[in-house]
């Protein structure tokens, strides 16, 4: 019994050691993906998502690398993240990147009138990495500070090396945004294809009178929504299909931040009711092929329903088949309507080409339900086989402050989920900072 005991004892051991070789080997190849992402880009955002990842993994010696190159460029928002991120750190990371060289970096940001919130924020950073809490962001005692310090605080002159090793390796298509993001692959990957590609996005909002707070969120947080997709990939457009039981385009394809909120303002006014389904079915078909929306070819495209009631019973089918063939690329567009002869379709001039429609493949389709007061159950079964069906995620929301965390979620991957909340809280607050307002 004692010899089988100890060959089983044995056996447990060199399973843990595998596995945890094998487990430091995925970690390696993850930590070279977010290295080679930072080097490789010029995209701030990507830059600033890496660094966080880096921060987030404990890969303490790469990520202190990362901060002090971020803080020493010439892009302000890279600065300003950057500065942040250090804010985010716990116990063990303040310990491992706490030294003179990051202290003095930080103290250059201080006074600085044209960037107050980063002089903030560098004054916060100071005060975790220090524990001096009394100099407050006044530049001139903190360079003091620093000098009769500098000596107590380790000197890490020889910062971590960072190597691009490689492009960022893909994985297989998950065929889904439930974890994997748009597209599938490797976290990396789809930030570097998104802004390469672009993306063309569609939110279907419900907006009879019980989705009044979940509509006033969207009108409030769209600018937050667009100049994040924007600052990612700059050729990104967004588009609005609004409905109850009718459904109709309330903003085609635009990128332009004014043009998108005066849109939302107008367009989107919940309201009425009455029954209790909705239609849908008919916003999905509007968002699909109403030639308002011009779906380009190249782009990734995202449909997002939104919603707290379902299609009426007999269109329920023919949504979910509509959203499997949009996935699959096998989607067939109905006729065109009967062509009215007191308005006849003017013709293409000459040496004009006629624009044929885009042959719509590898459309997501995702649905949030929000709060519903009726059959909750009923509501996310029939959201969750379209996004089933569209190779989407479904999203139960309670709370409608987070839907523009959610639309971001389902574009960057679940894996992104903290980093993408860090970076909308950074947002938010640089906003709310720069808004002269705020300053009364």
């Amino acid at each position: 019994m004692a010899k089988k005991h100890m060959v089983t004892v044995c056996i447990v051991f060199l399973w843990a050691a595998i596995f945890g070789q094998l487990s430091s080997v995925h970690a390696d190849e993850k930590t070279d993906q977010l290295v080679t992402a930072y080097l490789t880009n010029s995209n701030w955002v990507i830059k600033v998502f890496a660094m966080m990842e880096l921060r987030n993994q404990k890969s303490y010696d790469i990520y202190e690398a990362a901060l002090l190159d971020s803080i020493k460029s010439t892009n302000e928002n890279l600065r300003i993240y950057a500065v942040a991120s250090v804010l985010k750190l716990d116990s063990a990371g303040v310990d491992k990147i706490k030294s003179a060289q990051v202290v003095e970096a930080l103290i250059t940001f201080l006074d600085d009138r044209k960037q107050p919130f980063l002089s903030d924020k560098a004054s916060e950073a100071l005060e975790l990495l220090t524990g001096a809490k009394k100099l407050g962001g006044k530049k001139k005692k903190w360079e003091d500070w620093f000098t009769k310090n500098k000596a107590s605080l380790p000197d890490h002159a020889t910062v971590y090396k960072m190597v691009a090793k490689g492009q960022a390796a893909e994985d297989p298509a998950n065929g889904g945004v439930e974890s994997g993001g748009i597209r599938g692959g490797t976290t990396v990957a789809r930030l570097e294809k998104l802004n390469k590609n672009g993306l063309d996005l569609v939110l279907c909002v419900d907006i009879t009178g019980s989705m009044g707070p979940c509509v006033a969120a969207v009108q409030e947080q769209v600018s937050f929504l667009v100049n994040i997709i924007i600052s990612i990939s700059p050729s990104s457009k967004i588009g609005f299909v609004c409905y109850n039981d009718a459904s109709w385009v309330a903003l085609p394809f635009n990128s332009d931040l004014k043009v998108i909120q005066e849109a939302v303002n107008k367009q989107l006014g919940a309201t009425g009711g009455g029954d209790w389904e909705e239609g849908v079915d008919k916003a999905y078909e509007t968002a699909l092929f109403d030639p308002l929306l011009e779906w380009r070819e190249e782009t990734w495209k995202l449909i997002v329903i939104m919603g707290d009631a379902p299609p009426h019973t007999g269109d329920v089918d023919r949504t979910v088949k509509n959203a499997e063939d949009a996935y699959k690329g096998t989607l067939v567009p109905p006729p065109p309507p009967p062509q009215d002869r007191k308005n006849p379709k003017k013709k293409v001039a000459t040496g004009e080409k006629e624009k044929k429609p885009v042959q719509l493949k590898e459309v997501i389709t995702s649905t949030i339900q929000t709060f519903s007061q009726n059959e909750r159950a009923v509501v996310q079964g029939v959201f969750s086989r379209i996004a089933t069906a569209g190779g989407g995620t479904y999203v139960n929301l309670d709370d409608p402050s987070l839907v523009i965390n959610q639309i971001l979620q389902m574009i960057f991957g679940k894996e992104w989920e903290s980093v993408t909340s860090e970076f909308i809280e950074v947002f938010k607050a640089n906003v709310a900072a720069a808004d002269p307002k705020k300053k009364k």
